[in-house]
């Protein structure tokens, strides 16, 4: 009888190990989560290299990306703002991660003038969030389309999200258009960051649930026929 007993006992003392073996898997993956979503969330308001994006804190409607996508930069030492010449990218990014939007502002200006997309997209990013500036659609959409026009994933996915919130063209939804601009950033987004990518692809799927195949396929066909235009120096129009 003691035999069984202690036969049963360590039947049980094995399950309770492999009880808490699972629930310390558990919690060592939620830990693991909560600590991406942490660092996403960090990030999201600081600058990566290239096309770097924060999209696990960006939220959804009807699983389409809320907010705009922040153009981003890294390694960017610290140096004197005041006394930063114009057309001195690495000052300009690392002032708006700073919050300094009112030397950003002063430094990514002429930047954007010259066409350097980036630029127009942080500038478009500044007009759409009221970073340092008035909040104002009709810029924001101005700047994130002049770097759109030239192939910039992360001002292609912006111009998506603000035709989707009915944020061009007099507030009214176009749903073709967002779709386009979705369709197009996540062609152009590259392998190495797939979270855009997906992004670009879950908002694109979004607003096609809201469309009809023949808007569909007008989008597809405006997709296929886009072109980038060559970047000029020349000040913006």
């Amino acid at each position: 009888m003691a035999l069984l007993q202690r036969l049963g006992l360590g039947r049980h003392r094995v399950k309770q190990a492999l009880l808490e073996e699972r629930v310390n898997a558990l919690q060592t993956a939620l830990n693991r989560c909560k600590g991406v979503a942490t660092r996403w969330r960090r990030t999201q308001w600081g600058l990566v290299t290239g096309v770097g994006i924060a999209m696990l804190a960006v939220g959804y409607v009807a699983g389409l990306y809320s907010q705009p996508v922040k153009p981003t930069i890294t390694g960017v030492a610290a140096q004197p703002f005041a006394s930063a010449r114009p057309n001195d990218p690495e000052a300009a990014y690392s002032a708006y991660q700073k919050a300094d939007y009112e030397t950003a502002l002063r430094l990514l200006r002429p930047l954007a003038e010259q066409r350097d997309p980036r630029a127009q997209t942080t500038l478009g990013v500044m007009y759409d969030e009221g970073h340092g500036v008035p909040q104002d659609d009709a810029q924001a959409l101005k700047w994130y389309r002049l770097a759109a026009e030239q192939g910039y994933a992360q001002a292609q996915f912006n111009l998506g999200v603000m035709y989707a919130r009915g944020e061009a063209d007099n507030g009214h939804q176009d749903n073709v258009s967002a779709h386009m601009w979705f369709n197009l950033a996540a062609s152009r987004f590259p392998a190495s960051e797939p979270m855009a990518r997906s992004a670009a692809i879950k908002s694109r799927d979004a607003v096609a649930s809201r469309m009809t195949p023949e808007e569909i396929a007008h989008s597809q066909q405006l997709a296929r026929d886009w072109k980038p235009q060559q970047r000029q120096e020349t000040e913006a129009q």
